[in-house]
């Protein structure tokens, strides 16, 4: 308790010089022409004071060394050198390191499979008074290896250190983005990352406010060619259009016609035993033709759908001594707007049922149909995107249309960071 104590009057009688010092200088500040260079002291025991600074989170700096295979790293952690403090590290089995810090100013650690390190860091003065104490929590990158056709997007977004991408590996997006914050990217020959598909078809898109799936990828360090297939989506056809009909413009039907018996009958045959004899007494009547519809024109069919164009892509490497890039271009067509539709003219009004001897009436003609209308516009076809790459990639980055696509020759389609 004493010994405390003392420590404790030391450290109270040092930082009181300091504060005493400092207010006589301030004092002098206001006096002109008076200035004079610092004292030595003050210079001395400031230094003294930066140097007995405790150790803070803040502090802390943090690299990784990569191992011999994926996912096995060592955390290199640093603080400020040359300080005269004693820096105490427990790690989650109780093991607990030393460091002199006026000749230490960092550990190596290796990550743990789960691929966090927890330790508790204690910083203490050279009279025994503890400065700091904190819990520091490190997470350490995140490799993978992928081959074949991968289209498990969610596995690639944890990924914070190397990704492996075996040759020709083909990474299938559709309506997820891809954002990628890596060490390194290691590309074993080439690999594709696609869009869509290249016919531009499917069943969902209908022309409705989706946007293409942006990527996004950083890294320190690529190596190998990263093909580009930038698909969009063509508006899906618009079905056929529905022509219109009106029953009041029907034809009416014609009358009946009617038969009289001659010689009545009481049974199988006359009472002279004669057969029955008939005669047409109306003939049936002919159905009305149909009308006309009013309009002479139908109405304009509707807009095609609009098709989806291509990602906005974000290419930001550091070192790209051995990477190149390529893109194929080739977004979504809108489809051909719907055919005009057709007032339909009424139906022929049905003839007067004609029984023997009865002649059936000529038939009734149907109305005539309107014009069609005009067939609808075309669906716009979707954009070009737009590729934002890092200087580093200057000359290593190839464009190419597909199928008719001039999104090559768009101004300002490639873009530095």
């Amino acid at each position: 308790m004493v010994a405390h104590k003392k420590r404790l009057e030391s450290f109270t009688a040092l930082t009181a010089a300091a504060l005493g010092l400092a207010l006589g200088f301030s004092a002098c500040a206001f006096k002109k022409d008076t200035e004079k260079p610092a004292d030595p002291r003050m210079t001395a025991l400031q230094q003294e004071l930066d140097a007995s600074k405790p150790i803070t989170a803040s502090d802390l700096k943090v690299t990784f060394e990569p191992g011999d295979s994926l996912n096995h790293y060592s955390a290199i952690i640093s603080w400020p050198a040359a300080r005269p403090l004693l820096v105490t590290v427990e790690y989650p089995n109780n093991k607990k390191d030393s460091f002199d810090g006026r000749t230490q100013n960092q550990l190596k650690t290796p990550c743990l499979p789960n691929g966090q390190i927890q330790l508790r860091i204690r910083s203490t003065s050279a009279h025994m008074i503890v400065l700091s104490d904190f819990s520091f929590e490190v997470v350490c990158p995140r490799d993978l290896r992928i081959d074949g056709e991968f289209d498990a997007v969610d596995e690639l977004q944890g990924i914070t250190g190397t990704l492996q991408i075996g040759n020709r590996t083909r990474i299938r997006l559709s309506r997820k983005a891809l954002a990628l914050d890596l060490e390194n990217i290691e590309i074993q020959g080439g690999a594709i990352i696609e869009t869509f598909d290249s016919s531009r078809a499917t069943t969902w898109y209908q022309g409705n406010s989706t946007m293409p799936p942006e990527i996004r990828i950083k890294s320190k360090t690529a190596k190998g060619l990263l093909t580009f297939n930038l698909n969009g989506i063509d508006g899906a056809p618009l079905p056929k259009t529905r022509d219109i009909e009106d029953s009041t413009l029907n034809g009416a039907a014609g009358s009946e016609g009617e038969v009289e018996t001659l010689i009545p009958l009481t049974g199988p045959k006359g009472q002279d035993g004669a057969t029955a004899k008939f005669r047409c007494a109306k003939q049936p009547g002919r159905g009305q033709d149909g009308n006309k519809p009013p309009k002479t024109k139908g109405e304009p069919g509707a807009r095609g759908n609009d098709g989806l164009g291509l990602p906005k892509v974000t290419l930001n490497i550091m070192d790209s001594t051995d990477f190149v890039a390529e893109f194929y271009l080739n977004p979504g067509l809108g489809s051909g707007g719907a055919a005009g539709s057709i007032y339909i003219g009424g139906s022929a009004g049905a003839a007067g049922s004609a029984p023997p001897p009865c002649r059936a009436p000529p038939t009734a003609a149907p109305g005539a149909n309107s014009l069609p209308g005009d067939p609808g516009d075309n669906g716009a076809s979707g954009g070009c995107g737009q590729i934002f790459a890092s200087r580093s990639l200057s000359g290593k980055i190839r464009l190419s249309d597909v199928e008719g696509s001039k999104c090559s020759k768009t101004p300002h389609m490639l873009r530095p960071i």
